[in-house]
């Protein structure tokens, strides 16, 4: 009898964390990952090199995936359940970190749309036929835990979802990942029975292209890492635990839903990330922005 593989989809896995994710996940027995990013040419490269690594029983395909637009998305959601899969655990790692206001092609600015929206959307719309979420965080969410880092600024969701007009690359950035986690919170409030949800920040990993757009300088943000016990990791080691998350018994980790993991352990998240309130209304107005792309 041959054994049911798997499913594991992951946003953002061509490259980087998600790319060092997907191999690990592929190298275990009797998975099926589906790598999914913006760039046909660049999804079908790395899954080229995963299989080449990836266990003889596992399965790897690529998908084109636009998470900066909520039409694509719907489109994507749409064929994927024609397939009649249902997944494991859904890895929301996808993301940019964008130094000049730019608009999707649905008028938003694209480091709140890609990094939040997007996966809320995509998150909501495969809920039923998902068992597990992971969503990638950072430790800059939290200005006690990184004060030289812009705060979040969700002071107007509104003019948060096209940028503010004093525009800031980085502050966009921290408050994308501060909704990552009111979105987790408020996912779980909702639904209770599931799936189950975490969220997970790898620490400072200085080998990935995040910080390709963002000019700073790594001596620097290496330092500033030190000095406030940021953990400084790696793509094979954050990856690693990514696929952990993803793959593993959370209960043999000491691992449970609506939980913020850090490198590998659990750990509290900001104020702001617990506040139910705030959570509820980031809920609501990003369902309001979609219904203003996709009507019903």
């Amino acid at each position: 009898m041959t054994a049911t593989k798997k499913v594991f989809l992951v946003t953002g896995g061509n490259s980087g964390l998600g790319y060092q994710a997907s191999l690990d996940l592929a190298k275990m027995e009797n998975t099926h990952v589906i790598v999914t990013g913006r760039s046909a040419e660049r999804v079908q490269a790395a899954v080229d090199k995963i299989k080449a690594e990836a266990a003889s029983s596992s399965v790897v395909e690529g998908e084109v995936l636009d998470l900066g637009s909520l039409k694509a998305i719907q489109e994507y959601v749409t064929k994927f359940k024609g397939r009649g899969l249902t997944i494991d655990a859904l890895m929301c790692n996808g993301g940019v970190q964008i130094m000049t206001k730019t608009p999707t092609v649905d008028g938003y600015e694209s480091t709140f749309a890609i990094n939040h929206l997007g996966h809320f959307y995509l998150t909501t719309l495969l809920r039923d036929v998902t068992r597990r979420v992971v969503i990638i965080s950072s430790e800059t969410h939290d200005p006690a835990e990184m004060a030289t880092t812009p705060s979040p600024n969700v002071s107007d969701l509104e003019q948060l979802a096209h940028g503010y007009e004093k525009y800031e690359g980085n502050e966009a950035y921290t408050t994308s990942k501060l909704c990552n986690l009111l979105f987790m919170k408020e996912f779980v409030r909702r639904y209770p029975n599931g799936p189950e949800f975490i969220a997970y920040t790898p620490g400072f990993t200085p080998d990935t292209a995040l910080l390709r757009n963002t000019g700073m300088d790594v001596a620097m943000i290496v330092k500033i890492c030190e000095q406030n016990n940021i953990p400084i990791s790696s793509t094979v080691v954050s990856g690693g635990v990514m696929a952990r998350l993803c793959a593993d018994d959370w209960a043999a980790n000491g691992w449970t839903t609506d939980m913020y993991i850090r490198v590998s352990v659990p750990y509290e998240p900001s104020v702001q990330a617990k506040d139910p309130a705030l959570a509820r209304s980031l809920w609501e107005k990003s369902e309001e922005l979609i219904a203003r792309v996709i009507k019903a």
